[in-house]
């Protein structure tokens, strides 16, 4: 199976496991798995931190429970952010946030996020508004405040 130059195949696992299976899928149609984006779902967190070390993407636990992974603390602003943000962006990204979906980082960084969270670390995740406008949510080592903010004003 070929695909054209250029174009960029997306894979979905719904039950992802360690990510052995897409991740050989994903290398055995395409050219060792370049061109080629892995997003897996997994509800144990073990084996999703595995599948991290061999996909692209991994949501894990129970999207169902509504259980955060978290505390946010205070949740502030700021006015770059505020200016160019609607309500519905900060909240749908916050509860992404909050849940460990890190957004558009690099896989090294999702891992870095997920020992934080279990270790008090900062959490810094990165997301696209609908008007293309990078933000940033961080959230501090000691969980008193999580700041939603534009690159320029960290």
């Amino acid at each position: 199976m070929g695909f054209p130059e250029g174009v960029t195949l997306n894979l979905l696992d719904p039950c992802c496991g360690c990510g052995l299976a897409l991740r050989f899928l994903a290398q055995g149609i395409t050219d060792n798995g370049n061109g080629c984006r892995t997003y897996g779902i997994e509800l144990d967190n073990h084996r999703a931190e595995e599948a991290l070390t061999r996909i692209d993407r991994v949501g894990f636990g129970s999207f169902y429970s509504g259980n955060f992974r978290f505390s946010l603390g205070q949740t502030v602003i700021t006015g770059g952010a505020r200016a160019v943000l609607n309500d519905y962006e900060v909240n749908s990204a916050l509860r992404r946030h909050q849940t460990g979906d890190w957004g558009n980082i690099p896989k090294s960084d999702w891992r870095i996020n997920n020992r934080a969270v279990k270790n008090e670390d900062r959490i810094l995740s990165s997301y696209l508004s609908s008007e293309n406008v990078v933000f940033w949510i961080n959230t501090e080592w000691d969980r008193s405040v999580t700041t939603v903010m534009l690159p320029d004003e960290y």
